[in-house]
């Protein structure tokens, strides 16, 4: 296995990690998001661990950890300095909650303008994320995205979003 993606995904730890870095020797990327309001079980302990041994994962080229507690990385961005390491947080998946919880308190006229389907469509799509990059034990990238079609983000065919609400 080369590629490991998991997207939205927050039971793999540390313990799976290592084992991934471990037993697929030609892993080249790792890419392993969480939630933005339930973040991942990865804390950094398979991160301290890639660092201290070479012999892991000796071709991965690109880490991104998003959503999970993470320790070690600009140790890790030390001790492999051809490796690019990307984490941070992604945005906008906790609107669905608040969108479910207020759907019960919002006028009607409210809920005809943005019914319920729409909201949790606006959910799914806004995307968004803060990035840090690391490269040679250094930040050399941040990345700030709080617009509504964000890296994570779908976009609408047409005029996209005020295309679509302009049906309602």
């Amino acid at each position: 296995m080369r590629v490991f993606y998991l997207e939205a995904f927050t039971g793999l730890s540390d313990k799976t990690l290592l084992a991934i870095f471990d037993f697929c020797p030609r892993i080249e990327k790792v890419h392993l998001s969480g939630f933005d309001k339930v973040p991942g079980q990865v804390h950094g302990s398979a991160l301290r661990a890639l660092a201290q041994d070479p012999a892991l994962a000796p071709h991965l080229r690109e880490l991104v950890l998003l959503d999970q507690h993470v320790q070690h990385v600009k140790a890790l961005s030390q001790a492999r300095p051809g490796l690019w390491i990307h984490e941070g947080s992604t945005l906008g998946d906790g609107i669905a909650d608040v969108s479910t919880k207020s759907r019960v308190r919002q006028p009607t006229a409210t809920l005809t303008f943005f019914p319920f389907h729409l909201q949790n469509m606006i959910a799914a799509m806004t995307g968004g994320e803060s990035v840090q990059s690391w490269l040679g034990g250094k930040i050399v990238r941040t990345v700030q995205d709080f617009s509504l079609y964000g890296p994570g983000g779908y976009e609408l065919p047409g005029e996209g979003m005020m295309d679509y609400m302009s049906g309602f």
